[in-house]
């Protein structure tokens, strides 16, 4: 009996989907994020290694895991940065807003 030797390859990756596209934090607070990878059919990958990096580490960190933390800051009340995942080549992002800490009242003595 012949045999033919036959080689599967996965399928790449096609799309590189982040969740959620937006989150909003204070200073010290975290949020998980997640990723989803699909073919160019649809068809859900697993198994695929992943990398998280943030755009601005001034802002806020990412692991490897997708759980970003909004850094403490002193400055604008305001600052956006980008929580990007990347796979095989391709990468999606989550904007994440901090908002510092509003300040109910001041006393003055």
């Amino acid at each position: 009996v012949d045999s033919i030797p036959v080689t599967v390859s996965p399928l790449p990756v096609a799309r590189v989907l982040a969740t959620p596209t937006a989150a909003a934090l204070l200073p010290g607070d975290s949020a998980a994020l997640g990723v989803a990878l699909e073919s160019a059919a649809g068809i859900a990958l697993t198994g695929r290694s992943t990398v998280w990096l943030s755009s601005d580490t001034s802002v806020i960190t990412v692991n490897s895991a997708g759980l970003v933390v909004a850094r403490p800051y002193v400055g604008p009340l305001t600052r956006v940065a980008q929580a990007i995942v990347y796979s095989e080549g391709l990468a999606d992002s989550v904007t994440v807003t901090v908002n510092a800490f509003a300040v109910g009242s001041v006393a003055l003595a």
